[in-house]
């Protein structure tokens, strides 16, 4: 079972992407893969963790909610996941 990540397009296995879900229009990374609801994956890569913030139209778009935000601090959060 593959996903594709948001940013590059590129196919992967789950376990070699981080998985995100959107919270109270909040991009949340899901640190156990778990977390209920829609969910978008990206490649574990710093580049495409700093153009999150830029594509939040993008991701709202194709896990169908209203408005995505992307914080400082979920970056941060997801830089401490790629480890």
């Amino acid at each position: 079972m593959e996903r594709t990540c948001l940013v590059t397009k590129t196919k992967a296995h789950p376990s070699a992407l981080l998985r995100f879900t959107v919270q109270n229009c909040e991009l949340v990374f899901d640190t156990n893969k778990k977390a209920s609801g829609r969910g978008g994956y990206i490649v574990k890569d710093i580049k495409s963790l700093e153009k999150l913030p830029k594509l939040a139209g993008k991701i709202a778009y194709f896990l169908k909610v209203k408005k995505v935000e992307v914080s400082a601090e979920e970056i941060k959060k997801g830089k401490l996941m790629l480890d």
